[in-house]
């Protein structure tokens, strides 16, 4: 019954199937569709693996008592169970092994992440503290630069500036008198011509 294909082949599903189960079962829960997927595949492959038993233990010319034949079975498939929970443990173990360096690496990235942090931090406050002594260094750059000093004495103009205040006051009055007297003037021929009318 050993050296049956048939049921070497189905084991060897079945224990592809049960690792795959590991796998999944590692990264999700029993409600994910793949692994109700697979727990069904299980299912359907020890099924197949008792019938299959089944059929060899009948199709063997030994006589034995239907309650040897049921123990035989169960043996069978007792045997591959424990194979196969043996090869999810391996399974589980390995994806532990991995878990495990991952989370080193991960401590290791976190850590050096913190450090360039810090750095980052420091040298944002070291940036902000030149900045507000570079701006208070123009300041009192700015304050000392309003110093003034007087570097020769003034000294009065030596003849006045054209035009001079006489000339202009002339020629406003003579301005102004132009304008009234045209003024007065266009006054004077509107009245005029209508007292004509």
């Amino acid at each position: 019954m050993a050296d049956n294909s048939e049921i070497q082949s189905i084991r060897k599903e079945l224990f592809s199937e049960n690792e795959k189960l590991a796998k999944l079962q590692f990264k999700f829960t029993d409600d994910y569709p793949e692994v109700i997927k697979v727990k069904e595949n299980i299912a359907y492959l020890e099924g197949e693996l008792s019938k299959t038993v089944a059929k060899s233990i009948a199709s063997e010319n030994v006589t034995i008592s239907p309650v040897q034949m049921d123990l035989l079975q169960k043996r069978v498939v007792a045997k591959n169970n424990i194979e196969a929970a043996q090869a999810a443990l391996a399974q589980l173990d390995t994806l532990g092994k991995q878990n495990i360096e991952q989370s080193n690496q991960l401590s290791q990235k976190s850590v050096k992440f913190l450090e360039l942090q810090r750095n980052a931090k420091v040298s944002a406050d070291t940036y902000n503290l030149l900045t507000k002594s570079l701006e208070e260094l123009k300041i009192k750059e700015n304050i000392d630069g309003m110093d003034m000093r007087v570097i020769n004495e003034p000294t009065l103009p030596l003849k006045h500036s054209w035009p001079r205040k006489l000339y202009v006051m002339v020629a406003g009055g003579l301005l102004y008198l132009v304008i009234a007297g045209a003024f007065i003037y266009v006054q004077y021929t509107r009245r005029m011509s209508g007292m004509k009318d």
